[in-house]
């Protein structure tokens, strides 16, 4: 490598971490700025910040090769959990009213518990075996949530307790936001730096061929049940999270519909990158439809929300959706972030070949 190439090379490492550092500065000045700026949005940037966390999970288990469509029961599984254990005893359900942080903590691990033994079966299974086992998982838990009424509240649903720090609770919309905002940053640094580190290389390495890590001298086995626990562990997060913003969990909501949503919204974002590719798939699936019913008025095809006949922005949201994901897979298979990086360095190759 000539020297002219080399310190081009170090200059646009240096710009480039230059950028990163610049994004996080901004994106912590958004986060402290939302309550004020984001008005009545806030409760949907607290809903894309939950799904991200379940979307970065379902990418983490991507990263080794595993295709798991069972998130909708890990979610409803974390999001009951810690119903039951932070909420009290009342008529109609049980609760043993432990301190919310606690019971936060507990039910993302029993979740997370749960996802590792489930894992001895990525051992036997993969591809479409795996998803069909995992996509069994959601059924399952329909069943298990119907049944556990005590636990769930039944079709009524159950109303979630809100996280408290002392005598200080968690109500407001804003401190439920920074709540949310605060957890979702800690699970994308993790994901972050598992996905940097060498467990990520080897889980990219099983991904791309299992005989060829064991030739490396990786333990499959150990590194997918790892894959699995964190994978559940987010899964788990996500459900109580969308349990705080919601103020009341109701069992189907996590159900097939939940899990096809999460798939697509891996799909669109880009899978492979694990958080990025998570919060660009979980940013349109959340702020399309609210964009479309807030502005929706202003499109002379769409009928009001509610609407008995014609297409309503629910609707226009479900297809443009659809029709998203079918562009984004023959553009770009690997989503929306793949093809910004894409874009990004053809910039960068037309911006190197004018100097």
């Amino acid at each position: 490598m000539s020297e002219a190439t080399h310190a081009h090379a170090h200059t646009r490492t240096r710009t480039l971490n230059a950028l990163k550092g610049a994004g996080l500065v901004v994106a912590a000045i958004l986060v402290i700025l939302a309550p004020s700026v984001a008005g009545t949005w806030l409760p949907a940037l607290m809903n894309l910040a939950a799904y991200a966390v379940g979307v970065v999970g379902f990418n983490l288990l991507y990263s080794a090769g595993q295709l798991s469509l069972g998130h909708a029961f890990f979610m409803g599984l974390g999001g009951f959990s810690y119903a039951y254990l932070a909420g009290p005893s009342t008529a109609r359900t049980d609760g043993l009213e432990l301190d919310p942080l606690l019971a936060f903590v507990l039910s993302a691990l029993l979740v997370g518990v749960v996802g590792l033994a489930f894992s001895p079966l990525t051992s036997r299974l993969g591809g479409l075996s795996l998803a069909a086992a995992t996509l069994g998982l959601v059924f399952l838990g329909a069943h298990l949530f119907g049944m556990a009424e005590r636990v769930t509240g039944g079709t009524a649903g159950r109303v979630v307790e809100n996280i408290r720090f002392g005598e200080y609770e968690l109500y407001e919309q804003a401190d439920i936001w920074y709540f949310v905002a605060g957890v979702a940053a800690i699970c994308f640094a993790f994901a972050a730096l598992v996905s940097r580190s060498r467990v990520g290389l080897a889980l990219e390495a099983i991904r791309d061929g299992e005989h060829l890590a064991r030739g490396l001298g990786i333990n499959v086995r150990r590194y997918k049940a790892q894959a699995f626990f964190f994978s559940s562990l987010f899964a788990g997060i996500s459900g109580i999270l969308i349990g705080l913003v919601a103020g009341v969990l109701v069992k189907e909501s996590f159900s097939l519909i939940l899990a096809m949503n999460i798939l697509m919204m891996a799909i669109l974002g880009g899978a492979s990158a694990v958080v990025v590719g998570a919060v660009v798939g979980s940013a349109l699936f959340v702020l399309l439809p609210e964009f479309l019913r807030r502005y929706g008025d202003a499109l002379p095809f769409l009928a009001p929300e509610g609407a008995v006949t014609g297409l309503t922005p629910a609707a226009a949201a479900t297809y443009v959706f659809g029709a998203a994901i079918i562009l984004v897979l023959i553009v770009e298979p690997d989503g929306l972030s793949a093809l910004g990086r894409r874009i990004r360095h053809r910039i960068g190759r037309a911006r190197a070949s004018r100097s």
